[in-house]
């Protein structure tokens, strides 16, 4: 990046932010930078000058050390370039940015978004994204990849065009009508909050019913659209914290000059379940009231006994018909279900190991050791270490 401005080290550093701060994707960012900003030394930031939230194709211009900003359109991303002062981009809206960018693994996302509703027994599934958004492509294209290796599956994809043609009624039109045409019941995943909520709306109106006829998942686990959805909306979280916090990192380095590795993309730290995929298309009913068991108390001491007094059929029956239905045995959906409760609190806390193993419902953390490998093949530490700020 020789045609970008470094400056020798000062005590304070000043740095442009132009977030998309009227929404919880910018906020959450803007957090995550402020912390780095008081931990590494002293930062100054400044709000790009404009009338308002930036996009940053509206603001007059750039000033300070450097910049993070959420920059949506290459012609955006050739003018903020043009004041050649070190810039971190934040949207993952480019499918190439030219720029430095840091956003969450949107490959980690379809997979995810995958594995929760096969986990789930889906058999049907469904993509809704935004032609032309980069993460919309990419999140569709992995969740399509891991879906149709699932099998005896089927998948449909829409993604909404916004070209000078597109209205808001023609768009609700051609979703209630490809809704009506999917087989059900339906798993449906959605590029973001706002296209969820979306599809949660449309099913109410033409009386699909949410989950039990059609499965919603979105992404950003934004609490404004997915807490006022009906049902309330599962959802992705991205780890956008993280985002905000690498990029500041990225940023200081960029200002003093040094070198430093592109970074790779965040992960995000999983899915936040609500009422929007709270159920289970599984025709086995004994199945389907073993795995609702096993998911409520998986993090207490249960064993294959316990899931048994709560069914009506000997253990080799169970673990047949679980084997047929999810393909794993109980004793195996009941591991993985603890490694599910452990990933989520070794992203999200700071809790020790031995906390996190008797939470998850390990007796022991070196249990829990052992188990995450075989399933994730990677050590408690290593997952953690994907999530905190280095």
């Amino acid at each position: 990046m020789s045609n970008v401005k470094t400056n020798v080290y000062t005590s304070t550093r000043q740095v442009t932010l132009i977030l998309e701060t009227s929404i919880e994707y910018g906020r959450r960012i803007l957090i995550g930078v402020a912390e780095y900003g008081r931990t590494h030394g002293h930062w100054r930031f400044m709000k790009g000058r404009s009338s308002g939230i930036l996009p940053a194709r509206e603001a007059v211009g750039l000033e300070g050390d450097g910049a993070i900003a959420h920059i949506s359109t290459e012609a955006a991303a050739r003018w903020a370039m043009s004041f050649g002062i070190p810039i971190i981009n934040v949207s993952a809206r480019l499918m190439n940015p030219p720029l430095p960018t840091i956003v969450s693994d949107d490959f980690l996302i379809g997979r995810l978004a995958a594995e929760h509703f096969i986990e789930r027994g889906f058999q049907h599934f469904a993509y809704f994204g935004i032609d032309g958004y980069g993460f919309s492509i990419r999140r569709g294209d992995s969740f399509e990849q891991h879906v149709r290796q699932h099998p005896n599956s089927t998948f449909s994809r829409l993604d909404v065009v916004y070209d000078p043609d597109w209205s808001r009624d023609k768009e609700h039109q051609m979703l209630q009508e490809w809704l009506m045409s999917l087989p059900k019941p339906l798993a449906i995943f959605c590029c973001n909050d706002p296209k969820g909520l979306q599809v949660c709306e449309i099913c109410r109106s033409i009386g699909l019913l949410v989950p039990e006829q059609v499965a919603v998942l979105g992404v950003d686990n934004d609490t404004i659209f997915c807490e006022f959805c009906d049902p309330p909306l599962s959802s992705i979280d991205l780890n956008l914290h993280q985002i905000g916090f690498r990029a500041a990192q990225w940023l200081d380095h960029l200002m003093q000059g040094s070198d430093y590795p592109t970074p790779p993309p965040v992960a995000p730290i999983g899915v936040v379940t609500r009422q929007s995929t709270d159920v289970f298309s599984i025709e086995d009913r004994d199945v389907a009231s073993a795995i609702k068991y096993i998911r409520a108390n998986a993090h207490r001491s249960i064993q294959v006994e316990d899931v048994l007094r709560e069914v009506p059929i000997n253990r080799r029956a169970l673990e047949r018909r679980f084997k047929r239905a999810i393909g794993r045995s109980p004793a195996a959906e009941l591991r993985r279900q603890r490694i599910e409760i452990a990933k989520q609190l070794l992203a999200g806390t700071d809790h020790s190991m031995a906390d996190i193993a008797r939470r998850a419902g390990f007796q022991y953390p070196q249990h829990m050791a052992v188990a995450f490998r075989q399933l994730t093949g990677l050590t408690p530490s290593e997952y953690r270490d994907q999530f905190q700020k280095k």
